[in-house]
């Protein structure tokens, strides 16, 4: 027997197992509720391993059990023999690369435990069987147009937003926020990547802390901001200034240059009426 084999055995005999249920990050207060609840109810069928839900990159607010968090929590109750099981379709870049690394490095700190790892969602023939039930659901489904967004974002998952109401006279009060970043989310500013760039900024602010406090960055996706041909588009207030091509790749160069520095980003700054 090698010696992986007889630590996993030791490990469901004494009953020192545990799980980490692991999503790459989320914004999505709804699906950060499932995945949790989705952890609970693995917790169920585990066969007595205690399951934790954890992010590769977990928010700034403080609220996300980082991965190394979750083994930290594991072994303190005893796990020597540890499952992280991505609840992903796909592992994306960077994080398809980073993770082995990452569990490599837990498994030189704590070398008394064992680290393996499940593969994605994507890898399961089953998930056809999925896609095909959630497709003979949709033809029944209200067609967008007919429904309104709050229908079809029902659909998508997304629960309802809720107005706190206020006293006549009084007004709204909006939480302390430094910038405000508008990312266009029109149709060709779509096609050319305006997605991966409301992505990549918000990964990057949460990242870089400016995504909670005084000196919050606030990201709002927009329609149309025009000029089309210079998508993907950004607005950034309070300067008023557009940027041109700001896709993925050009993100950190914005952040350190424009929101951080306080600086413009050479080749993509432009105002209205130039």
């Amino acid at each position: 027997m090698t010696v992986v084999a007889a630590e996993a055995e030791s490990a469901a005999a004494t009953g020192t197992r545990g799980v980490i249920l692991l999503r790459v990050s989320d914004r999505n207060v709804a699906a950060k509720q499932r995945f949790k609840a989705a952890a609970t109810a693995l917790q169920q069928r585990a066969g007595g391993a205690t399951v934790v839900a954890a992010y590769v990159r977990p928010g700034a607010q403080g609220n996300d059990m980082p991965l190394g968090g979750a083994a930290d929590q594991l072994i303190a109750q005893g796990a020597r023999d540890i499952a992280v099981v991505p609840y992903e379709v796909e592992m994306a870049y960077p994080e398809l690369y980073d993770l082995p690394d990452l569990l490599d490095d837990l498994a030189e700190q704590y070398p008394g435990v064992a680290f393996r790892l499940g593969s994605p969602l994507a890898l399961d023939d089953g998930l056809v069987e999925v896609v095909a039930q959630r497709l003979e659901a949709a033809w029944s489904n209200p067609a967008a147009g007919v429904a309104g967004p709050r229908e079809i974002a029902a659909i998508a998952g997304q629960t309802p937003i809720t107005t706190a109401s206020i006293n006549p006279g009084e007004l709204p009060r909006l939480p302390a926020h430094a910038q405000h970043v508008f990312v266009c989310s029109g149709r060709r500013c779509m096609e050319e990547g305006g997605a991966d760039t409301y992505r990549a900024l918000s990964a990057l602010l949460t990242e870089r802390a400016l995504d909670t406090g005084p000196d919050r960055v606030k990201v709002s996706r927009s329609k149309c901001l025009s000029p089309c041909q210079a998508a993907p588009v950004a607005l950034c207030y309070p300067s008023g200034t557009f940027y041109a091509q700001l896709d993925a790749e050009t993100v950190p160069a914005f952040v350190d240059q424009v929101l951080l520095a306080g600086r413009t980003l050479p080749g993509h700054a432009f105002t209205a009426g130039e």
